[in-house]
């Protein structure tokens, strides 16, 4: 389902026979699906270990998982229900390092055929409007998990930031240790343990 777009003939018919659908999408898929969604998420978007107890939530696979319920609304209008559960890998913004964010959402959508039918429906805030190539199921679906992200993903504690600043640190270090080559010399010339300019 997250390969198509979905004319009104099928929207109706899906919202009529009450359909739900379930999806995961995981790292090897995330760019299939979702391409704007992995230019900012790291390593395609999985979590590491320091999300959490993410795995009661999703399962042994960690990812997102998508359950999308097509129903009528009250006025008569085919509505889609929207549940994304799952956690993405994004970028801190003060380490650098990779952090794992939680997504929990939920979005109910009436989907119109017009902008004259907005005054028809109770939610208007709460309306897509259908395009004539159809309705892109995962271009909604991406906007509402993108409007949930946060504009600069941190670390929770500074400490989680620091480990990686120090081990960081460290290996930089490390590598501008200085070059002495004749440091070897120095006892055989009788200067051990002082440096000697002439």
């Amino acid at each position: 389902m997250l390969n198509e777009c979905i004319d009104s003939v099928k929207l109706r018919e899906l919202a009529v026979h009450n359909v739900c659908q379930r999806t995961r999408v995981d790292s090897a898929n995330l760019t299939q699906h979702f391409a704007r969604l992995a230019e900012i998420a790291v390593g395609g978007g999985v979590t590491d270990d320091s999300a959490g107890d993410c795995e009661s939530v999703v399962g042994p696979a960690v990812g997102l998982v998508i359950d999308v319920r097509f129903k009528d609304s009250p006025e008569g209008f085919p509505c889609i229900h929207i549940a994304i559960d799952g956690y993405l890998k994004l970028e801190c913004q003060r380490c650098l390092q990779p952090v794992g964010f939680p997504v929990n959402l939920e979005a109910r959508l009436t989907i119109l055929s017009s902008d004259t039918e907005i005054t028809r429906i109770s939610e208007p805030f709460d309306s897509i409007v259908m395009t004539a190539d159809g309705l892109n199921l995962p271009v909604i679906i991406e906007d509402e998990i993108l409007s949930t992200l946060p504009i600069a993903p941190v670390h929770r504690s500074g400490a989680d930031c620091a480990q990686f600043g120090s081990a960081l640190y460290k290996s930089e270090i490390e590598a501008v240790k200085p070059n002495r080559p004749f440091a070897g010399l120095a006892p055989l010339l009788g200067v051990a343990g002082k440096d000697r300019h002439d």
